[in-house]
Parts: structure tokens; sequence; C-alpha cells
């Protein structure tokens, strides 16, 4: 430890304040830039703030005392040479170097695996809402067959149908048939309630819960009397904040000669029991994903189906439809199935989807939070570098111990050829024969001598002590 010591003592304050300065550049430039590039919400940001702070402190700490803890110690000797402060620089760098391995491999990681999470949820989200679409398609398919078997010519429910809206029903075994036929289909198929009118809007037959019928299915009324094909509305809401979406199935007379429309039957479904479950259930489990059904109205994206962060906005909610950070809005402009990064009615960055219904003005919206897709990442890069840093501390405690030992070898190697200098040396200045003594460069005094140069210059040992050559040097000389 004393030989590590006393190389770290060769570096100047300035070296020791510009490795400090390198070091923390770096460390702050690298870490800064990894933690913006990964994490965007306040949470990971914290913790991952948080983590480098710690390493920060830890790497710093160890650096400045391996640096710093002796250079207390200036007064002592300092037998230095250039060369000998240039091999301490290398295990300085070297352990600079281990140490900016651990934000690099975070950046490594985010950088390969950040894009492909992504996509594989992209691809996950895209699955999702074709699908929710195509089971949408489906549902209005079968209410559209359920239809089409309704108005089929020339059954007797037709008939029937026809006979109330010519008043003539005089037994009432045509209402009791018509009645007991809505009555079969809405607990066969899950209609809310149906109704059979008159093209004067009289009722003639109904059969579930709610009878009165709104402005929008009035107009499908009038549009199925007039050309005598099935009309649908759009989703509507009563004022009792029932949801429905009705089907209006035209009755034509059987009259012979005569093909116009004498009735009209209405198949009134609520979404909420059926379709508003399709859209919100997702396949799995997560916290932030969410399939919505949205159309445009006006200059509004409305939101059509119940939203899983917000009550009551079931044809609702709008927001502006300009506003293309939005995933809504950005399916809305588009005729085709795609995907995209927004900003959701949350405020939050997410991954979206989106798949255009058939035969409809919908857009079908899957998206679920940014932060939620990277998090298993952010987990596995905070797991990995804490990793790389034990190991990379265990690496440099291990060549610390080396170069300790190597150091410690090279000092007993000097000692060992020390002393057996200064053996030699005793040898000589033993010999009876020679004189010899040290002569100290500064003053010229006697350092060292031997008993046989007091024989020659005729001076005893105290009285040779502490003298000059120069006072039993001949002036000449």
């Amino acid at each position: 430890m004393k030989r590590i010591e006393s190389e770290l003592k060769k570096l100047s304050p300035q070296w020791v304040a510009l490795l400090y300065f390198v070091l923390a550049a770096l460390w702050i430039l690298a870490s800064t830039y990894l933690i913006t590039f990964t994490a965007q919400d306040p949470y990971h940001l914290a913790r991952l703030e948080l983590l480098k702070g710690l390493l920060f402190v830890i790497v710093t700490s160890g650096l400045l005392y391996l640096l710093l803890s002796v250079q207390g110690r200036a007064s002592e000797a300092r037998p230095q040479i250039e060369s000998d402060t240039v091999k301490t620089l290398p295990i300085v760098g070297l352990f600079v170097a281990l140490t900016l391995i651990v934000p690099l491999i975070g950046f490594a990681i985010t950088r390969v695996h950040g894009p492909q999470v992504e996509q594989e949820a992209m691809e996950s989200l895209s699955s999702v809402a074709r699908l929710k679409s195509e089971q949408i398609e489906r549902w209005m398919h079968e209410r559209e067959s359920d239809a089409g078997v309704l108005g089929a010519p020339n059954t007797q429910f037709v008939r029937s149908a026809g006979r109330l809206a010519a008043s003539d029903d005089v037994t009432g075994w045509h209402h009791a048939y018509v009645i007991g036929k809505l009555q079969n289909l809405r607990f066969n198929y899950d209609y809310s309630a149906l109704l059979l009118i008159d093209t004067r809007l009289n009722l003639l037959a109904t059969d579930g819960e709610q009878i009165e019928m709104a402005d929008e299915t009035v107009e499908a009324v009038r549009e199925a009397v007039a050309t005598g094909k099935l009309a649908r509305t759009d989703l509507y809401k009563v004022p009792s904040q029932r949801i429905y979406l009705d089907w209006v199935v035209p009755i034509v007379s059987v009259v012979p000669g005569q093909d116009a429309v004498v009735a009209a039957v209405i198949l009134r479904t609520s979404p909420e029991t059926l379709l508003f479950p399709v859209i919100g259930t997702w396949p799995g489990h997560s916290a932030t994903a969410e399939g919505m059904l949205v159309r445009q109205q006006g200059g509004d994206v409305l939101y059509m189906s119940e939203l899983q962060h917000k009550k009551g906005t079931a044809l609702a909610m709008r927001l502006p439809v300009d506003n293309l950070q939005l995933p809504a809005s950005v399916a809305l402009r588009d005729n085709k199935a795609g995907t995209t990064h927004g900003i959701d009615y949350m405020g939050q960055e997410v991954l979206a989807a989106y798949h255009p219904v058939p035969n409809t003005d919908w857009r079908i919206v899957t998206k679920i939070d940014r932060k939620e897709v990277l998090t298993p990442l952010w987990n596995m890069i905070l797991l990995v570098s804490g990793i790389a840093f034990v190991f990379i501390v265990a690496i440099s405690m291990t060549l610390l111990l080396i170069w300790r030992q190597q150091t410690r070898m090279q000092s007993l190697a000097a000692l060992a050829h020390k002393s057996e200098s200064e053996k030699l040396l005793q040898h000589f200045f033993d010999m009876p024969f020679v004189g010899m003594a040290v002569i100290s460069p500064a003053n010229k005094t006697l350092e060292n001598f031997n008993d046989y140069l007091c024989e020659i210059i005729g001076y005893s040992r105290e009285e040779l002590t502490g003298k000059s050559c120069l006072d039993f040097t001949h002036p000449a000389d």
C-alpha cells in the first residue's frame, strides 16, 4: 500500500483536478443521455436519477480516495521521475474506463432492444384492433341477417304485419302472431326492444323495454320507407342515458301488384350488453391497454364507447380532430389500418393501432402506455447495470490487489538490492589499506569515513567528525 501511496503522491493537484473533471463530465453526459433516452415518466426518471447519483458518489469517492488519500503527506521525500508518473495514469484510466461501462451497457441495451420491444407491442395492438373490428363486423352482420329473415317476402310474419298496418285483424290472431314472433326474436338474440310501426310511425306491436322513437330512429324509418331497403341508425343516447343502435326493416305489401312499404320493424339493441364489452375486453393482463370505438362528428373526435380511465364518456366525450398527437385523430384521417405513437386522452405517451370497421365510419383504436411496454426493459437495464457494476468493482479490486502485490515484490527486490549495495560499501569501508569517506556535496563535510582515513590524516574519529574536506586539503589543491 505504501508503494501505491508513493506512486499517487507523484500526481500534482492539477492532474488530480483534471482526472476528476474528466470522470465526472463523462459520467454525467453519458448517464443523463441514457436516462433521457430510456425514460419519460417521472417515476422511472426518479429511480434512474437516484441510481445514477448513488453510483456517481460511490465511483468518484473511490477515485478521490485513491488520488487524494496520500496527498496530505506531501512533506515526505519524493524520489520522483517523470516515467513513474506516467506509469500511474494507465491504472487510473483503466478504472475510469471500467466505470463508464455501466451506462454504456444500459445505452446499448436500449438502442438494440427498445425498438424491437415497441415493434412487438405495435404488432400485438394491430392484431387486437383487427380482431375487434372483425367481431363488430360479424355482430352487425348477424343483426342484418335477422333483419333479412324478418323482412323476407311471402312469410306469415310479413302477411300478418300487413294486416295490422291495414287494420284488418278482427280476431286479433295476427297481432298475437306478430307479438309471439317478436318475443321469440328478442329472447333468443338479445334485443332490447322490437317495434312494428306503420308508415305514419304509429305503433302496431311492440316487445321490450324502450319503445320510444328518438330522432335518429325516425330518420332511419323514413329512409327505409322511401328506399325499401334496410336502414340503420348510428349509436344514440336517450334521456335516460341509455345507448341504443337500431335497424329498420321495411315490410313490403304482399298484395299482388303492390310493392309499396306498408310497415317497418325496428330491431333495437343495446351496445352495452355485447358491443361495448367486446371493445373493452383485453386479451391478457395490462394496466393501461384498452380498446375504444370512435368516429368523427363535425370537427371533433367522438368517443362512442366507454373509456377505461374515464366514466360516462360514451357518446359524451369529444376532442379536437385536428390534434394529430391524438391516436384517434390519426385513425380518422386514415381509411386503412395502421399504427402510431401519440398522446392519449389522459395525456400519456402511448403506442396505438387502429382499424376501420367495414361499412361504417367507425374506427377501432387500441392503445397501451409506452412506459408499461418499456418497464420490463428498464428493469432489465437496472438489473444488468447493477450486476455489471458489481463485476467492475470486483475486477477493479482484483487489479488493485495484483498491482499492490507487484509493487510490494518490486519494493522487496529494491530493498534487497539496496541491502547488498550497503553491505558491499561497508565491506570497502572496513578494508584496512584504503582510506574512504562520504562527503556532502552541499558543504563538503565528511558524513562517513573509515578508521584508515583517520590514520592517514592523523586525526582521531572525534576530531574528524564535522570537519570539511577543505580543512585538511592544501590550498593549492
